[in-house]
């Protein structure tokens, strides 16, 4: 072994010796660099998950433990394929994937998971990755908005993001692309059993600017946020729904104030015009 070797060996023998620097050393290593020690979440039916922080933790502890969606799944049963739209950590897909599998379901999933936060999209092509799901899952980075090319997004923790001017909570600046649905359409082609959207306030563009979108899907899962760009809350979102003919279905999630004063909640429509020849087998 050369002098250079043993230096070095007898470097990192010192300083691993001291407890509190390999607990240092630990922590860096787990909550910095999780890629580079592939540590992973086991959940069960052969799926897992990165190793995630507290951040993450708030929203697979909303999706995972507390079952926020189940009562989706009663209402409609386990779909096959489905656009995550505002997907963040990609738990929600995650879930429905895990549902299937603990329901026995056999066909494939496939699945589009859209975010227009730049950091998400490491974590969920891993994600995707370690779970050996490249060949039907896929990540599109864009954002939700009226128009084409791109619109101004702004990156927060804690599931904060938004389009830029919705809310006024300090964050990063940046501009990110405007989803196309011809690009949409030919990256993973219709009909959708169903479309999910958790997209902080912009379930406004998406219900005024992707009527096709819309009207390709079985059903909506809609996290709707009283801060949206139309400025009427719950009730203006309900209506604009029922004109491109959604039926509400369920609230999975009732209306709750925020500290801010602003509410938000969970609604379930089903599209009574998609039509039974759309129906995925």
């Amino acid at each position: 072994m050369s002098t250079g070797k043993k230096l070095r060996g007898w470097l990192w023998n010192a300083l691993l010796a001291s407890r509190s620097l390999r607990r240092r050393l630990a922590y860096h290593l787990l909550y910095r660099y999780p890629a580079d020690l592939d540590a992973r979440v086991p959940l069960g039916e052969g799926l897992s998950s990165p190793l995630f922080d507290q951040e993450f933790g708030a929203s697979f502890a909303e999706i995972f433990l507390h079952q926020e969606y189940a009562p989706m799944l009663e209402a409609i049963g386990t779909p096959r394929r489905w656009i995550d739209l505002g997907c963040y950590a990609g738990f929600f897909s995650l879930w429905l994937e895990w549902q299937r599998r603990r329901r026995g379901e056999r066909a494939p999933s496939q699945a589009l998971l859209v975010d227009a936060n730049a950091s998400m999209e490491d974590w969920i092509r891993r994600l995707i990755a370690m779970n050996g799901l490249e060949s039907n899952w896929n990540f599109l980075r864009s954002a939700i908005a009226e128009g084409r090319g791109e619109c101004e997004f702004v990156e927060r923790s804690y599931m904060g993001s938004s389009l830029g001017g919705l809310d006024k909570t300090p964050g990063l600046h940046t501009r990110v692309p405007v989803l196309d649905e011809d690009e949409l359409f030919r990256i993973f082609p219709p009909p959708y059993d169903l479309l999910k959207a958790d997209i902080e306030g912009a379930e406004y563009e998406l219900l005024l600017h992707y009527r096709r979108l819309i009207e390709q899907s079985r059903c909506l899962c809609l996290e709707w946020h009283s801060w949206h760009a139309g400025r009427g809350s719950l009730t203006q979102i309900r209506e604009i729904a029922e004109k491109l003919g959604l039926r509400m279905a369920e609230e999975l999630q009732p209306a709750r104030v925020l500290p801010s004063g602003d509410q938000t909640g969970v609604l379930l429509f089903v599209n009574p015009r998609f039509s039974d020849q759309h129906a995925v087998a």
